[in-house]
């Protein structure tokens, strides 16, 4: 907010600031008008798209938006970690292990530092076919019910005689 302060009010800058506050805040269509506002003023930063792909992402909005907004972000800084580890995140909620496995690694390759335990879990460990129940499993954690269904739903297609994927879309 201090940052923004000190910027024109006429500026996309100011809107995407504004944007990482009401963020912050929890006031999620607040930040959604301001990011919205900034890119209306074709405001082009990786840090703006990175941050509204999060925003959406985490409070179980558009996905689709979502992954174009963090490719966005790749175009305009494909050097970035967060970036790749961002874009990650969304393909776990559109049920694409492979591709968001894809994209981890390219964060670590770009100095990615963060922990990631989903990461360790689901890429690292886990080549079988069963990826689709850990990550229902990693997902129903998340507390992202509809996301975890539809993992488990490739899983039972998967593999058709596995109680486990049946008991874990159950519960």
């Amino acid at each position: 907010l201090d940052k923004a302060i000190m910027l024109d009010d006429k500026s996309g800058e100011f809107y995407f600031y504004r944007g990482i506050y009401s963020q912050l805040d929890g006031k999620v269509s607040k930040a959604i008008s301001n990011y919205e506002y900034a890119l209306s003023l074709d405001y082009k930063n990786q840090g703006l798209y990175r941050n509204y792909t999060n925003l959406l992402v985490n409070n179980n909005l558009s996905l689709k938006k979502a992954l174009e907004l963090i490719n966005k972000a790749i175009e305009l800084s494909p050097d970035i970690g967060a970036n790749y580890q961002t874009k990650g995140n969304v393909l776990l909620m559109l049920i694409e292990p492979d591709k968001a496995c894809n994209n981890y690694s390219k964060a670590i390759k770009n100095g990615y530092k963060l922990p990631n335990e989903i990461n360790d879990a689901l890429c690292k460990t886990n080549k079988s076919k069963d990826k689709y129940i850990l990550l229902g499993d990693i997902l129903f954690s998340m507390k992202k019910h509809p996301n975890a269904i539809k993992s488990y739903n490739i899983g039972i297609k998967n593999e058709k005689d596995s109680t486990r994927f049946y008991l874990n879309r159950g519960y």
